[in-house]
């Protein structure tokens, strides 16, 4: 059975979301699959509602017959050697193939973690590059990006020249970086904006600790990189809603799929933002600042431009 239902949300204001419990919104953003498995026996304990459209099943038959039903054999004893590694997060990405029920084969993006005694996999749909991108000119942009941050020479110039290669490399209408005060207020101390027409600049200004609450900022510190291909997207409730080991709500912190606070989604809308990526900057065990990037529309990159993304913020964090 899927189980109890998500209660209604508690009715948010920005008076009360320093108490939202992002990290357990019991539901994810649409562009992947999210399922939380028993490790030794592959047992599906939760999965996003979506996978029943994905797998092209009832969720009642994928809790009941657990992961390895989706899979073949080879790929069963594949994923077993995978996660032999430990951690396994470093292991991945993990390419996986799963079977619809007429047996037709689905290729994914796999990424798994373990977090408080569970294994949570998250499957998200392949992103085409762009027409223009080829694997060697990305790769050539990684290392142009790389020698131009490690020869700045001031703080200043680390920022602005970090904003402009990040802009390069993912493509965002607008990349700032935002660096917190010790009151964790924050401000926009470099900014590159693309050839779009019409995006705002908001280099100088000031925003509120208010705007990233702590709760925000200890997910931030937890996770380098935070994506929102579109955010008018649909929520995606997990089922079910308590995980039948825990008798808990599935947490979150260290998935890329988690659903985001709908105050945040409106402040971003607000705007005019389609989509969003924001990697993080830390100095010293403490979060520094934000790589904010900003997208008119709509806009999902591949997990390589992803990953090169994470390691300039860790890059950076390292000059820092």
């Amino acid at each position: 059975m899927p189980g109890p239902a998500a209660p209604p949300p508690p009715t948010l204001s920005l008076s009360n979301c320093e108490r939202e419990p992002i990290h357990i919104p019991g539901l994810i953003q649409e562009f992947g699959v999210l399922l939380c498995i028993h490790e030794d026996s592959l047992a599906i304990l939760q999965l996003s509602a979506n996978a029943e459209h994905w797998f092209a099943r009832p969720t009642s038959q994928l809790l009941a017959q657990g992961f390895e039903a989706l899979l073949s054999p080879a790929q069963v004893q594949s994923l077993k050697l995978f996660l032999k590694a430990n951690p396994v997060e470093f292991e991945n990405p993990y390419q996986i193939s799963t079977t619809t029920a007429d047996g037709s084969l689905r290729l994914w993006t796999g990424y798994f973690h373990r977090h408080e005694g569970q294994l949570i996999v998250e499957l998200e749909f392949e992103v085409v590059p762009e027409a223009t991108v080829t694997l060697g000119s990305f790769y050539a942009r990684v290392q142009s990006a790389i020698s131009n941050i490690q020869q700045a020479q001031s703080l200043q110039q680390l920022c602005d020249v970090t904003a402009c290669e990040v802009q390069r490399i993912s493509g965002y209408d607008r990349v700032m970086i935002y660096r917190f005060a010790t009151d964790w207020n924050g401000k926009v101390v470099a900014e590159k904006i693309g050839p779009a027409k019409g995006v705002a600049s908001y280099l100088g200004h000031y925003f509120p600790a208010s705007d990233i609450p702590s709760q925000a900022r200890a997910i931030f510190l937890a996770n380098w990189l935070r994506m929102i291909p579109d955010v008018a997207y649909q929520p995606v409730p997990i089922v079910p809603l308590l995980n039948p080991r825990t008798v808990q709500p599935l947490n979150l912190t260290r998935t890329f799929l988690r659903s985001v606070s709908p105050i945040h989604l409106q402040y971003l809308k607000n705007m005019g933002v389609g989509a969003s990526l924001t990697i993080s900057l830390v100095k010293e065990g403490r979060l520094w600042g934000l790589i904010s990037c900003h997208h008119g529309q709509a806009r999902n990159i591949p997990h390589d431009a992803r990953d090169a993304c994470t390691f300039i913020g860790k890059l950076v964090s390292a000059q820092l």
